[in-house]
């Protein structure tokens, strides 16, 4: 029987009423998050989330551009390039752009849960449609899916994600809106539209930098297109390759714009390779301390509160007979194995792309977490159709489902050992009186020197990256995710061998770093104070390293290594006492670089280690030919003991007494933006090599010029430093950082977003 008008009016009203209710409901039990003020300092918000919104925020606002480098942590590093970093997520940039940093956060979390409880709602009541083909009791959608949006966006995982990852729970809300558009694009009547949403939600929810997220919404989604889609008969099988394939494209497009220069820049990082297995599985639903099985009893019913949303989804049994309610219960069946680090979970690792560098088995609760509601929504719309009251009153069986999510969400949120810190973030402006020693380390510091601390410990025991880059001061150290620069990690701590304390502070010199917050507890100093978390994180004292180089300096004397790949002889003669650190610096050169004559001028030793290329052994030539053999040395590429004795030498009786016997030249730095430099020098008699303390060497995509125009090349200096030659007569030099792979990428993504636009907005009829 065909409704009337006012019949389908009263459902439109009664749809738009539950989607109101559904995305509101998170809001009201997060509403300590609608401040600009509070942050979860305990978490990795404030540890990583505040410093990466704020390097965001700053480059939107201040730069008015993309942060494609960021300054305050790892001396400097790229910030586009890491995945992590949401910089091409469009909610994310909004909200950057007009916003404070703990805004920006807040409001990307609150969005999301809004966002998390919308897409379950809309996802479960379009496949109770599905599910329901015979029994036509649709009345009961709508409440058996604001059930589903409940238990969803309220869930202790959902809230972890979103609270503490932040970026984590962008990716795990847009879960079911990826899902509903691929339900789209397999039954809807505009597939082609349906292909240009689903293409955009794939790229996107890759953009929010959800990373331990991504690859089981990917297998979700890929189940679904396979057993709904390509096993679902002919006509689905088609739609998937005509239409799938025209998302897919729009995804890459979209994906290109982060994986180009991410690609570029992961090879010079801690995970170049692959992660240890051990690694990748690291945490499971079990650690075995409580015993195996009572562990995973306990985190199970954390995350579910005491099992209810499974009983929830447990009454979609029923429903077995549909393909949709088989397979999520299959995904949660397998997502759930693999939490606990079964051989299914090593399977993907050595199988499936991504997983292999991914940490932590029981991120895989993720899947269960997103398929736990939609069996919770079917079960629950299952139920209201038992009531034949229910089946023909849209209203009644709206305020049913209402009335019980209601109910079940303080159940919900209000729960488990997690809750008192998530219910009550703390004060941005009082977790800042809380250090005393930072804010004056960063006084001193200014923009001309850099701070960090004395010992060295793990990020999250630290905060060191939250209250540096809160308090603007830059600083070697910090935590932006889980990859970081391999080359600064062995600069300032070393590898196997710890390095001394004269060590440690010579290397950190090269660096800028001049003020130190020590942790050592000295006499006389007052006891820690149980307000703040961590221990010891604001240190006892601040201690000023005299050796500290400016970040721009013009050595008097300079030792230049060919073959120095690891930097062996470089920190052989940077470590040892002797060598006067503010006068000497090391240049390890590229086997293609050959060096003019000029630059030959301004070298003061000549290592060659192990086999030598052509440019190296003409440099090497030329050197001898400029009476300078003498200073010339050829060791193997292991450098024995009594070769480095050999260099350390030459090093004590020429370099250190020529050394000392003239004064190296300081210029100034200038940082126009956080991807332009500008270094001016007042005397420009004579051609000079200048180091500056700034990790440009390592990293592709910086280009610095003279102020004549003239294009110049950068060397490593000192382990980690850049040197470049300035030819006589030249007063500055400006560098930028303009990578290719950025731009190539930003074209790849521009593209994407277009296609998806024109696919969604083709005109084309209904199929």
């Amino acid at each position: 029987m065909a409704r009337t008008e006012d019949e389908r009016a009263r459902d439109r009203k009664l749809l738009w009423g539950a989607c109101f209710f559904v995305a509101l409901l998170p809001i009201l039990f997060h509403l300590p998050y609608v401040s600009g003020e509070r942050i979860l300092y305990t978490a990795d918000t404030a540890q990583l989330q505040y410093p990466r919104y704020k390097i965001l925020c700053d480059a939107l606002q201040k730069e008015g551009q993309l942060p494609l480098w960021q300054t305050w942590l790892y001396a400097g590093s790229p910030f586009h390039a890491n995945p992590e970093n949401p910089t091409l997520y469009p909610p994310v940039l909004l909200f950057a752009r007009f916003f404070t940093p703990i805004w920006t956060i807040n409001l990307t979390i609150l969005t999301h849960l809004s966002l998390a409880a919308l897409g379950m709602f809309l996802l479960v009541r379009r496949l109770w449609k599905r599910v329901d083909v015979e029994s036509g009791s649709g009345a009961v959608a709508i409440g058996g899916a604001m059930v589903a949006a409940c238990v969803f966006s309220l869930s202790m995982w959902t809230r972890i994600d979103h609270l503490n990852f932040v970026a984590y729970g962008a990716t795990h809300a847009l879960i079911p809106w990826v899902l509903l558009a691929t339900e789209a694009l397999l039954d809807g009547p505009r597939p082609l539209r349906a292909a240009g949403c689903l293409g955009l939600l794939l790229g996107f929810q890759i953009q929010t930098g959800g990373l331990f997220v991504i690859p089981y919404a990917a297998i979700s989604v890929a189940a679904w297109i396979l057993f709904l889609g390509l096993l679902g008969g002919r006509a689905r099988a088609l739609r998937v390759v005509s239409f799938g394939l025209l998302a897919a494209l729009t995804a890459a497009l979209i994906v290109g714009g982060k994986f180009l220069p991410y690609r570029e820049w992961v090879a010079v990082t801690n995970r170049a390779a692959v992660l240890d297995y051990s690694e990748a599985v690291g945490k499971t639903f079990s650690t075995g301390s409580m015993g195996y099985w009572d562990e995973v009893l306990g985190r199970v019913i954390m995350f579910t509160f005491f099992g209810t949303t499974i009983a929830l989804a447990l009454l979609a049994l029923p429903l077995l007979r549909s393909g949709v309610v088989r397979l999520a219960f299959g995904l949660v069946i397998c997502f759930f194995l693999v939490a606990l680090g079964t051989p299914l979970h090593r399977f993907l690792y050595d199988y499936l792309p991504l997983f292999d560098h991914v940490r932590n088995a029981d991120r895989a609760w993720s899947g269960v977490n997103a398929f736990l509601p939609i069996l919770a929504g079917l079960g629950m719309c299952w139920v209201l159709s038992r009531f034949a009251r229910l089946r023909e009153r849209p209203l009644a069986a709206s305020i049913a489902g209402g009335v019980l999510a209601a109910m079940l969400a303080p159940l919900l949120a209000y729960s488990f050992r997690f809750e008192p810190v998530l219910k009550h973030p703390e004060r941005f402006s009082e977790l800042l009186s809380r250090y005393t020693q930072w804010p004056e380390a960063a006084r001193r510091a200014g923009t001309e020197w850099r701070a960090m601390y004395v010992d060295r410990t793990t990020p999250e025991n630290r905060n060191e990256q939250f209250i540096s880059t809160a308090l603007e001061v830059e600083t070697p150290a910090g935590y932006l995710g889980h990859v970081w620069p391999r080359d600064l990690e062995q600069h300032l701590y070393g590898s196997s061998a710890k390095l001394t304390d004269v060590q440690r502070f010579r290397r950190r010199s090269t660096l800028s770093v001049r003020y130190l917050v020590s942790t050592t507890k000295a006499p006389g100093r007052p006891p820690a104070r149980e307000d703040i978390f961590p221990q010891f994180a604001d240190g006892d004292d601040v201690i000023e390293n005299a050796l500290a180089r400016q970040r721009a300096v013009e050595p008097s004397v300079v030792a230049a290594v060919y073959g120095d790949d690891d930097c062996k002889v470089a920190y052989a003669i940077l470590d040892e006492g002797t060598t006067p650190l503010l006068e000497c610096a090391t240049l390890q050169l590229r086997a293609d670089r050959e060096l003019s004559a000029d630059e030959r001028a301004g070298i003061d030793l000549l290592i060659l280690r192990g086999p030598s290329s052509p440019e190296a052994r003409q440099t090497v030539g030329a050197m001898r030919a400029d009476g300078k053999g003498e200073r010339v040395i050829e060791i193997s590429a292991e450098v024995s003991d009594e070769e480095q004795a050999r260099v350390l030498l030459l090093v004590h009786d020429k370099l250190a007494i020529d050394a000392l016997k003239l004064e190296p030249s300081i210029d100034r730095l200038t940082r126009r933006a956080s991807d332009s430099t500008l270094v001016e020098r007042s005397d420009a008699a004579r051609g000079r090599w200048l180091v500056v303390s700034e990790p440009w060497s390592i990293y592709a995509g910086w280009n610095v010029v003279a102020a004549s125009g003239a294009s110049l090349s950068i060397a490593r200096a000192d382990g980690i430093s850049s040197a470049v030659f300035l030819p006589a007569g030249e007063k500055s030099l400006h560098a930028e950082y303009a990578p290719e792979s950025v731009k190539t990428g930003l074209w790849l993504f521009a593209a994407g977003v277009i296609a998806g636009l024109l696919l969604i907005l083709w005109p084309a009829r209904p199929r």
